[in-house]
């Protein structure tokens, strides 16, 4: 007779137990991949913008310091030069806003030979007098270019990456 006591390994329940505890905690692993894909497209969003923003009110900014005070309006109205980053370099020049409803500007890739979409914006750019020397620029922008296209749409959603500066007018030619 064999005594049970002698016997070594495990039973068939502690085996389900094991598992049960092992297939817990993968799930709530993999439940970690679509939180960390979303925190790294938002994060890729968040550069984008910030770099388009930084381009378009400095480009702002150097045609209004060069500019004479008269002809601040036309040149805005022509387009606004890229500087810094260059990620401006899109088809289309970004001007100011003459509607409400934002523009939507589409950034393609650097190889003439593919036209590959790298990503799309929508802004609204505003830019008005803000006293004798003084010029407020506002710039909404939106990470993408799906979604509703009216602005009153957009403002009530509220996703909008808002920037503002003041530009003080100097030139002296």
């Amino acid at each position: 007779m064999i005594d049970r006591k002698e016997k070594e390994g495990f039973t068939l329940v502690e085996i389900a137990l094991a598992l049960l505890v092992v297939a817990i905690g993968v799930v709530s692993i993999m439940a970690l991949f679509p939180a960390g894909l979303q925190a790294n497209q938002q994060g890729g969003d968040e550069t984008r913008v910030a770099l388009f923003a930084a381009d378009v009110l400095n480009g702002v900014r150097a045609l209004i310091e060069v500019t004479p005070r008269i002809d601040v309006e036309d040149a805005l109205d022509s387009g606004i030069p890229s500087v810094g980053s260059g990620i401006l370099s899109g088809d289309s020049p970004i001007r100011q806003s003459s509607n409400s409803d934002p523009e939507t500007v589409i950034f393609k890739s650097g190889n003439p030979s593919i036209s590959l979409e790298e990503f799309a914006l929508r802004y609204n750019l505003q830019v008005f007098e803000d006293g004798d020397d003084r010029f407020g620029v506002l710039l909404q922008v939106w990470p993408n270019e799906y979604g509703p296209k009216d602005f009153a749409t957009l403002k009530e959603m509220g996703d909008a990456y808002v920037f503002y500066t003041e530009v003080y007018h100097n030139y002296r030619f």
